[in-house]
């Protein structure tokens, strides 16, 4: 016996549909994004960012293999348009990150940023996965690149600030979150991280002798570039 074949949507009825894929994934139903993406992928297979999404939810759930052929099948519907395929690209850097396959993660996140130079989307995943594979330098490179985009990037700054605390430069760490707080004064994480920062210098060995010899001075700067981080509430 044969099984039904479904009726087909009409183009309102899918448009719909996507806006709902949309509208789930954006609030983290996971498992209704799954449900209604496979109900449209059902009708039109076409549509590469709906395998996107439907992806990355499968990559959430750690449905790997399933993921990667939905990604795969986004990239053969974008062939011929690099912008496009930017996402694409990050996404199936995400899923292979996921899967702590750190290598072929930082290749697709290059491929990423190769698409889109412009972009800063790219310059963060590649940077973080630099960073988690012990590449600091690299790292470093990365974020530097992302931080003369326009308009400037507060998250661009915060990266930075983290990788060159991770290597000890701390004085240029605290320069680099204090931009970051520039950009924008309510930045959490800036804040505590330039907190930390503070604090490590004034526990280097040596700077209260240094500060005493120049008590005439005064300054009363602590290492950094002048800026002290604004402060709210």
């Amino acid at each position: 016996m044969k099984a039904r074949k479904k009726p087909a949507m009409t183009k309102e009825q899918l448009e719909a549909l996507s806006r709902g894929v949309s509208t789930a994934w954006r609030a983290e139903r996971w498992a209704c994004t799954v449900e209604m993406a496979r109900k449209y992928l059902d009708q039109d297979r076409s549509n590469p960012w709906i395998w996107l999404v439907y992806a990355d939810v499968l990559t959430g759930l750690a449905r790997y293999g399933e993921a990667r052929d939905a990604v795969r099948s986004a990239i053969r519907l974008m062939r011929g348009s690099e912008q496009r395929l930017h996402h694409a690209y990050v996404i199936m850097g995400d899923l292979y990150r996921e899967m702590g396959r750190f290598a072929l993660a930082e290749r697709w996140y290059r491929k990423a940023v190769d698409c889109r130079p412009w972009s800063t989307h790219g310059y963060f995943y590649l940077g973080d996965i630099l960073a988690r594979r012990g590449k600091l330098a690299e790292a470093e490179k990365v974020f530097r690149q992302a931080a003369r985009l326009k308009p400037l990037p507060a998250m661009a700054f915060l990266n930075l600030g983290n990788v060159l605390r991770a290597q000890g430069r701390y004085k240029a760490a605290a320069n680099a979150l204090q931009k970051a707080l520039d950009l924008e004064p309510e930045y959490r994480e800036a804040r505590e991280g330039l907190k930390d920062l503070e604090t490590a210098l004034a526990m280097k060995p040596g700077r209260r002798r240094r500060g005493s010899a120049r008590r005439g001075g005064g300054s009363g700067k602590s290492g950094r570039s002048g800026k002290r981080a604004k402060r709210t509430g």
